[in-house]
């Protein structure tokens, strides 16, 4: 009788574990990136202001691909560049000239996949004064 609560007790300690685990992932502990931008916020963007954004997955992966935008009306963005030294990719935009970019908050969004297959994306909110 000894040996069978011990098995129920190890089946529920395992049961447990799993049902801890399967927690941790739906509550949304996944990968995400690390975001930064420069001009570094807040920030005051007159025409012609180049906005570089850099990308770094958290925990550290390789991925196959990323992209991304920055929600300022006309601002072109040009393709992801990755640097293989830090693991990071990076995109640039301009404030196109004439342009006026009320003070606020912008969205910027960018997503990628692994090389595993995992989806990754993060969401940054600019301030522009």
């Amino acid at each position: 009788m000894e040996g069978d609560a011990r098995s129920l007790f190890t089946a529920v300690l395992a049961g447990a574990a799993l049902f801890l685990a399967s927690c941790h992932h739906l509550a949304g502990h996944g990968r995400v990136f690390a975001l930064s931008v420069s001009p570094a916020p807040p920030a005051n963007l007159a025409p012609g202001t180049l906005v570089k954004v850099t990308a770094r997955p958290e925990p550290p992966a390789e991925m196959v691909w990323v992209s991304g935008t920055v929600k300022i009306f006309g601002a072109p963005v040009l393709p992801f560049k990755r640097d293989p030294a830090g693991g990071t990719w990076s995109f640039k935009t301009v404030v196109p000239p004439l342009a006026s970019v009320p003070a606020g908050s912008y969205e910027i969004k960018v997503w990628g996949r692994t090389a595993s297959g995992e989806e990754v994306s993060s969401n940054l909110n600019y301030e522009v004064r």
